[in-house]
């Protein structure tokens, strides 16, 4: 969640002012810079999609790349010498009092802007007269193969020799994607032991590094998050945090009535259990199969599987939310990842997790909790990260002269449809009215 400091535009902003400003800053390769503000960037274009988590299931471990994306008026021919393909992208949000300034933090302050995302142009789609821009972040370094790294980078050393051996620790795993993957953080080696700490791991853990040198960077770190239970994000300052998805600190408080629609599952979410595929196949788990979180960790060996579903175990059991789908009016304190209670028109209330957001200026909000029925929960379902480790991990199984049988190995699992099983609570409004609800919040 952004953090508004009492002021001028928290005060605005929090008496329902929704006249955002956009601006962008690129750096291009050469490092010249250009700013674009409202009237360069096409009115209601600016878009943000900020995900912790896969879009039809609750998962953990997510390494989601988030993107932004907006128009430029080329009409008049000012952007043709840019080449923007690969530039930087720091993107920002203002806000407009009803006299069309922008507001700032503090009395007599300057313009305040918050800074909503680092991003880097990946597509660049136009017609000449507009150019349609489709920027990611960061988290899109990681989709390089994990085996171009130097495995003196991320294996763990013989002592005697001081060569590689063929194990890496978390902290050696983690430091190496990240160093070769060039993507800036300030998680450090005790973070990563607290993480183990809070799962009541053994500090020496160790991975089979050879199991998972045919993965990419990110399926490797999505399954070190899985491992450590947290999701992997790149905040809007363009650093890459470890986080729990858990409720704990500040809530986003809404009402279904400044929804223009809300649907809801019937009944909470209550994770009930763990279940890990080891490494030669075997399961290991941990509460009941009612609500489980399955994850096919073939990174973690058949001697420490179950330890591992026991200190995740004691992460998340219990943890209780509420499937749901959100449209309102914008608000760009909202974050995937962030806490929210909701109250409907009769008084009921919704605890849950944000794990998707779309953030547009102009435009509608939508905000969900992505997550499967408890009935469809108990069927088999991985991430694709994790299928990525397990046909990696059967692969290395194959080359082996005396391995073990895999058979009871699941690769792709049973898939799960898209559905939520949502119960729909608001009346559809029609379009004008969603465009005076705008307007009133802009006004």
């Amino acid at each position: 969640m952004i953090e508004l400091q009492a002021g001028p535009f928290k005060t605005a902003h929090d008496a329902g002012n929704r006249s955002y400003a956009c601006r962008a800053v690129f750096t291009f390769s050469d490092e010249t810079t250009l700013e674009v503000r409202d009237g360069q960037i096409w009115d209601g274009s600016f878009r943000f999609d900020n995900a912790v988590s896969g879009q039809s299931a609750f998962e953990i471990g997510a390494c989601i790349i988030n993107q932004l994306s907006f128009t430029l008026n080329n009409i008049t021919g000012d952007y043709d010498g840019c080449t923007f393909a690969g530039a930087q992208v720091v993107a920002y949000i203002g806000l407009y009092d009803s006299e069309g300034a922008l507001l700032p933090q503090t009395d007599g302050g300057t313009d305040y802007w918050i800074q909503k995302g680092v991003y880097y142009v990946d597509e660049v789609d136009t017609n000449g007269d507009l150019i349609k821009l489709t920027c990611l972040d960061a988290m899109a370094n990681f989709d390089v193969p994990l085996s171009e790294l130097d495995p003196a980078d991320w294996h763990s050393k013989n002592s005697q020799t001081g060569e590689p051996t063929q194990f890496s620790t978390p902290w050696l795993l983690f430091h190496g994607i990240c160093d070769y993957c060039g993507v800036p953080t300030d998680v450090v080696e005790r973070d990563i032991i607290q993480f183990l700490n809070n799962a009541n791991y053994t500090l020496f853990y160790q991975f089979n590094a050879n199991q998972i040198a045919s993965l990419s960077c990110r399926d490797a770190l999505s399954a070190l998050c899985q491992f450590l239970g947290v999701y992997a994000t790149i905040d809007r300052f363009g650093l890459l945090r470890l986080m729990y998805i858990r409720h704990q600190g500040t809530v986003h408080e809404m009402t279904t009535a400044a929804m223009t629609q809300f649907s809801r599952s019937e009944t909470d979410v209550i994770i009930t259990g763990i279940i890990i595929t080891a490494t030669d196949g075997k399961i290991y788990s941990r509460g009941s199969d009612a609500y489980p979180i399955q994850l096919d960790q073939n990174m973690i060996n058949s001697g420490y599987a179950d330890k591992v579903a026991q200190g995740l175990y004691r992460l998340f059991a219990g943890m209780t939310f509420r499937p749901f789908e959100a449209t309102h009016l914008p608000d760009v304190t909202i974050e995937a990842g962030d806490n929210i209670r909701i109250t409907d028109r009769a008084g009921n209330v919704y605890q849950s997790v944000i794990t998707h957001t779309e953030f547009s200026p102009g435009r509608m909000q939508t905000t969900e909790c992505n997550a499967d029925p408890a009935a469809a929960a108990s069927g088999t379902r991985y991430s694709a990260a994790a299928k990525a480790i397990s046909r990696a991990a059967v692969a290395t199984y194959e080359a082996l002269p005396d391995k073990p049988s895999i058979n009871s190995v699941t690769l792709e699992g049973n898939q799960t449809g898209d559905t939520l099983g949502l119960v729909d609570e608001t009346d559809a409004l029609s379009n004008e009215e969603i465009e005076a609800l705008l307007a009133q919040a802009d006004s």
